[in-house]
């Protein structure tokens, strides 16, 4: 393997490190097949000019025949390859890879294969000895009311070992043309050949000493970009005419091309695969800035969640724990409120030495009057506050993460909308296949944020649910045994005092503060108030482990692409 079949085959791994066999586009296979090609392929010149500038008629100059037509409008819609054969024949290259051969002089045939859509190229074989080391390529040129011409034009640029610049000797040297040259011209110095064609028109009209004016303003304009710069005329050369100075273009490939042949085709191809992978590095850079984007779009609306305590806020200001303490305390002071205090008096014997005797003895107690379950009415007000607030909030649960999944998708569907149709010369097909897999990436990760925040939604609901229920439901069984407890405890302090004589305080409206609270389950209350808590902590929690998670994923895959 020489050195130039190495490099091509280096750049041809490289390519697939960075693009993986499936992800490589169709231009990159082209371009890969074309290097491989060229190891054994004559160098190549490309005529490039403006149209009408000539490049056609001085091909037909150079194979001695008018064979390509031209004229004063764009007619060269495809590129032409000319190449050396023993036979005379024009192959027209279809777009599906189907192949035709015409005849050479069929020029009607030639010129509709020169604007048929469906063929890609055409490749004219012609005896020409120059042809044994030159493939000449016609391009359809520049500025021919047709951008796409001037694209392939450029594409051509980018695949030849040298360059013939054709100008018209009437705007030689223009802006637009020397904005092109100092673009794209530039490296092919060494190996580049600027012709002022038509200067018949010139000589025809006895201004012949306009030729040399022109060539001077030229040579000053463009000495830099070129090697050579000669005045000519193809149609001189075809009426051969000896002062068409065709001979200089011959005269310049002996002398500066093929001689130094192999040079010029590894330096152009060094220079192409340098283009090359400065471009895809630039469109990797690209690629990056565009996860970038979304990147910073999450990484800002995780900042924005990491501060919004919309949950949290919320539940604090229900104030759960303190409507419900409104509702025991009106049972307690609705209990408290019924006592009333009395006396009464026991006979308590005592023995003596002698003989037993008695003693009076007053012991104030005190009773609960209206002690059933007509005590007090119902506090339907401050049950239905305590209710429709724990309603409320267990429905501002399902609005804020809802409002996390919406914003959400429409961050990645916005990204999704700005980015899917960017298009890339190399990398179309890798951005495509990165850009969906990002896409299906980031939601099967909403998808699983969704349902594992719905299950930590469903378990706040749960004891949202729990909470009610110690108020909705055991109110009134609650208040009837707080009722009884706080009788049996009144009975109690009674009957021990007349058995023993012990005396007793009142029960006081903090023993039947404690008596409530244990019927009405206070500390199961506080205990699911307090998982409520955690619960709503654990959403938060999750909703930016899952923004972190988005993130994490998107810079995998920029280290990948790095």
């Amino acid at each position: 393997m020489n050195n130039l079949q190495k490099k091509i085959k280096d750049f041809e791994n490289e390519i697939l490190n960075i693009y993986t066999k499936d992800y490589i586009s169709d231009e990159l296979q082209i371009i890969i097949k074309d290097l491989q090609a060229r190891i054994n392929e004559p160098v190549r010149i490309a005529l490039i000019g403006s149209f009408s500038s000539g490049k056609s008629s001085l091909l037909n100059a150079l194979l001695g025949k008018k064979i390509l037509p031209t004229g004063a409008i764009p007619i060269t819609k495809k590129i032409n390859y000319i190449k050396y054969s023993n036979h005379e024949q024009i192959k027209i290259m279809y777009k599906n890879g189907r192949e035709e051969i015409i005849d050479i002089a069929d020029e009607k045939l030639l010129k509709t294969a020169m604007k048929e859509e469906e063929i890609d190229y055409l490749v004219l074989y012609y005896p020409l000895e120059i042809l044994k080391n030159i493939t000449f390529i016609d391009t359809p040129g520049l500025n021919s009311n047709s951008e796409l011409d001037t694209i392939i034009t450029k594409k051509i640029l980018e695949k030849s070992d040298g360059i013939i610049w054709l100008t018209s000797i009437n705007k030689a040297a223009d802006y637009e043309e020397s904005k092109f040259i100092q673009e794209y011209i530039n490296g092919y110095k060494s190996k580049s050949l600027c012709l002022i064609t038509k200067i018949d028109q010139k000589i025809k009209q006895n201004k012949k000493n306009e030729i040399n004016i022109v060539k001077k303003r030229v040579n000053k304009e463009w000495k830099k970009y070129f090697i050579q710069i000669e005045p000519v005329s193809a149609t001189l050369a075809l009426e051969n005419k000896s002062n068409s100075n065709i001979e200089s273009i011959t005269k310049f490939i002996n002398k500066h091309i093929i001689p130094n042949k192999d040079e010029i085709k590894q330096q152009a191809i060094d220079s192409q695969i340098k283009d090359i992978l400065k471009t895809i590095k630039s469109e990797m850079n690209q690629i990056i800035q565009i996860l970038n984007q979304l990147e910073y779009k999450l990484k800002d609306y995780k900042l924005k969640e990491t501060h919004n305590h919309n949950l949290k806020n919320t539940l604090d200001k229900t104030n759960i724990p303190n409507n419900r303490k409104k509702i025991l305390d009106k049972v307690i002071y609705a209990i408290h409120s019924a006592k009333k205090d009395y006396q009464k008096t026991f006979i308590k014997k005592k023995k003596g030495i002698l003989i037993d005797s008695c003693e009076e003895i007053t012991y104030k107690s005190e009773t609960v009057f209206l002690l059933d379950t007509n005590l007090y009415p119902k506090d339907e007000k401050n049950i239905s506050n305590y209710l429709i607030q724990i309603n409320n909030f267990d429905k501002y649960i399902t609005t804020q993460l809802k409002i996390f999944y919406t914003n959400l998708q429409k961050i990645i569907n916005s990204w999704k909308i700005d980015n899917e149709n960017i298009s890339f010369k190399y990398s179309n097909k890798f951005f495509k296949y990165k850009f969906y897999e990002i896409i299906d990436k980031t939601t099967l990760l909403l998808n699983k944020s969704k349902n594992d925040l719905s299950s930590l939604e469903h378990e706040a609901k749960i004891t949202l649910n729990t909470l009610k229920n110690l108020i909705d439901l055991i109110y009134d069984s609650a208040k009837d045994a707080s009722i009884n407890k706080v009788i049996q405890e009144i009975k109690g302090k009674e009957a021990s005092f007349e058995s023993y004589g012990i005396r007793y305080t009142k029960i006081t409206k903090e023993d039947i503060e404690n008596i409530v609270k244990d019927y009405f389950l206070e500390i199961k209350f506080q205990n699911n108030y307090k998982n409520l808590k955690t619960d709503i902590y654990n959403i938060k929690i999750s909703q930016l482990n899952y923004l972190e998670e988005f993130i994490y994923q998107i810079n995998i895959e920029k280290k990948l692409l790095s």
